[in-house]
């Protein structure tokens, strides 16, 4: 993938997008300072909202690469770490639970739709059935179930079914992972490593990223494998880019 990107150390590019519901004709720009929308604050303060990008025919798509050094973040025992990487967006994730049924687990991926619905996209969360009350009294977890959760009792596994993956546990955390760094705003092209984390380490580790500019640059990459690039198009939009939709693979 890397070896079709462009590099733009000083792009400055502006997107024309459609807001539904809304304004139309706002812009969207990527800066050495990061990625923001060009708007009032009105439309500010609406939060996260649909809009549908416009593309030119032949536009490339636009990644966020790291880098230079490496970025860490540490929170007592648990770090996490990105750094360059010449495979795409790369995932290395290291788990450690005290208890029977999880121990330390160790999963990593190259981070792609195939790979993405394959491995990690059916690997639900997981809690423990001495926290449920707790977390139920505190209005957290209101929609959880053995079908969408897995409940770790003291010596055994409640989930009737059992696990979906031997590894489910540290793949979850994996899947976490992959939609945190989502929310950079633009695909990462990457490697990241993560042990002990979860949502507040990842979170940590993107605002280290995106607080050093000399750490990330905005690339193009134009289509491949004989794929035409398309004239008009649409996404989701999270934190500024268009991310890919995946979906599990239930075959």
């Amino acid at each position: 993938m890397r070896g079709a990107a462009r590099r733009h150390e000083r792009i400055n590019a502006s997107v024309p997008v459609a807001i539904e519901g809304g304004a139309t004709g706002e812009t969207l720009n990527v800066s050495p300072g990061g990625i923001y929308f060009v708007t009032d604050a009105e439309l500010r303060s609406k939060g996260p909202l649909r809009m549908t990008l416009e593309f030119e025919s032949g536009a490339g798509k636009l990644y966020l690469e790291c880098v230079g050094e490496i970025v860490r973040v540490e929170k007592g025992d648990a770090y996490g770490e990105l750094t360059p990487c010449d495979r795409g967006f790369h995932v290395d994730v290291t788990i450690d639970f005290d208890h029977p049924l999880i121990g330390e687990q160790s999963f990593a991926l190259e981070v792609e739709p195939t790979a993405f619905r394959r491995e990690v996209a059916r690997a639900r969360t997981f809690g423990f059935m001495r926290d449920v009350s707790k977390l139920w009294s505190s209005g957290y977890a209101l929609g959880s179930s053995l079908e969408n959760t897995l409940v770790v009792a003291d010596d055994r596994l409640l989930n009737p079914e059992g696990l979906r993956y031997a590894d489910e546990f540290v793949r979850h955390k994996a899947l976490d992972a992959i939609g945190d760094l989502a929310l950079a705003g633009a695909p990462l092209l990457a490697s990241y490593k993560s042990v002990r984390g979860g949502h507040r380490l990842n979170h940590a580790i993107l605002t280290a990223l995106i607080a050093d500019p000399t750490a990330w640059t905005v690339v193009e990459a134009k289509e491949t494998r004989g794929v035409r690039a398309p004239r008009r198009g649409h996404a989701d939009i999270g934190a500024g880019l268009a991310v890919p939709a995946y979906r599990a693979d239930l075959s």
